[in-house]
């Protein structure tokens, strides 16, 4: 069996540095040649965010990470 998804429209904010999203916690001790710089709590618990990535809160007000790559995949922007 197929399924397609549904019309949905999500809140979505691409993080880069610190400050980029009042969810995103920057980790302590960072390492220059580390990927993952924050943390995101979600209900799910702790979710690594990298630079590039989209914090995405969707219909339910719950939180997900992307990358850029899969989050392209799945979303367009709209106006």
């Amino acid at each position: 069996m197929k399924f397609e998804r549904q019309t949905l429209t999500v809140d979505a904010i691409q993080w880069f540095k610190d400050g980029d999203h009042p969810l995103v916690h920057m980790l302590p001790n960072q390492n220059a040649g580390v990927r993952v710089l924050g943390w995101l709590v979600t209900n799910r618990g702790a979710v690594a965010v990298g630079v590039g990535d989209w914090v995405v809160q969707d219909e339910f007000r719950d939180y997900k990470v992307l990358s850029d790559e899969v989050f392209r995949k799945i979303y367009k922007e709209v106006s």
